[in-house]
């Protein structure tokens, strides 16, 4: 706007780090999942659910989302882009349903 340089917000370790995946690589969202599912850390986990053994968090705007999850040992993390919405919830739930069957075999 103006022509000057948006300058991105600080995300750090906070719940809203997942939205870091406008400025950032896929790698960063993956990073940022791992080390707030590392253990049970309730303040790592300020936004995320909780069932049972499945622990998740998502964002979405636009066309745009972001989903991490983790259940029975499976960790999983998806960002979409152009897609409908949920997908990246979609996406995550299929694949954490694969890995897991994957996993009773």
């Amino acid at each position: 706007m103006f022509g000057r340089t948006i300058t991105p917000w600080t995300l750090t370790s906070s719940p809203y780090a997942a939205a870091g995946g406008v400025w950032s690589s896929f790698e960063d969202p993956c990073r940022y999942a791992e080390w707030a599912l590392v253990d049970d850390t309730p303040a790592r986990r300020a936004s995320w659910r909780r069932e049972g053994a499945t622990t998740w968090i998502n964002g979405e705007v636009r066309a745009a989302g972001v989903a991490m999850a983790k259940a029975g040992g499976a960790t999983v993390v998806v960002h979409v882009l152009a897609k409908s919405p949920h997908a990246a919830d979609r996406i995550a739930t299929a694949l954490l349903q694969q890995e897991l069957t994957r996993a009773l075999r």
